[in-house]
């Protein structure tokens, strides 16, 4: 696993590893405050439906970035769509201004907690999108150096 680390280390866009740190300390910080917040106050197992409904979001979010491989300079780029820049604003919004209110409305008691679990899937899923669109391209060119003859 350090082989492949400090190969995508050295083979990634800057924008691409801020990214993936950012949304790995995101994650951490919003589970340390929802583990906190289920010893302290006991809350339901019904969270976790809303954590599956964020993998599910985060998953139709992933298909908006795209992670390729620039040729000329053999590192990993990140695009994304303007179909991203909607939902993503879309998320801030129900994070900021709806979320709690339609949560409340729905008489789930710890609103924060909710929306926490559902961007932990979110951004859970994108990562897990990343890295595996890394994998791909990774394993996709160590097939045609180890047999050139077979690119297809």
């Amino acid at each position: 696993m350090r082989k492949k680390k400090t190969y995508l280390k050295q083979r990634t866009e800057k924008k691409m590893l801020i990214r993936q740190y950012a949304l790995q300390m995101l994650i951490l910080f919003m589970f340390a405050i929802v583990l906190y917040d289920s010893f302290k106050h006991q809350t339901p197992f019904y969270y976790i439906c809303f954590l599956l409904l964020g993998l599910f979001i985060g998953r139709i979010f992933s298909l908006t970035d795209r992670v390729k491989l620039a040729s000329e300079s053999e590192t990993f780029i990140i695009t994304t769509s303007s179909f991203s820049l909607i939902i993503t604003l879309i998320l801030l919004s129900f994070r900021f201004v709806w979320g709690r209110s339609t949560l409340q409305f729905a008489n789930v008691l710890w609103s924060t907690d909710a929306l926490y679990l559902l961007f932990i899937g979110i951004y859970w899923s994108k990562l897990k999108s990343m890295v595996s669109q890394i994998d791909e391209i990774i394993y996709g060119w160590l097939k045609v150096k180890e047999d050139p003859s077979d690119s297809s």
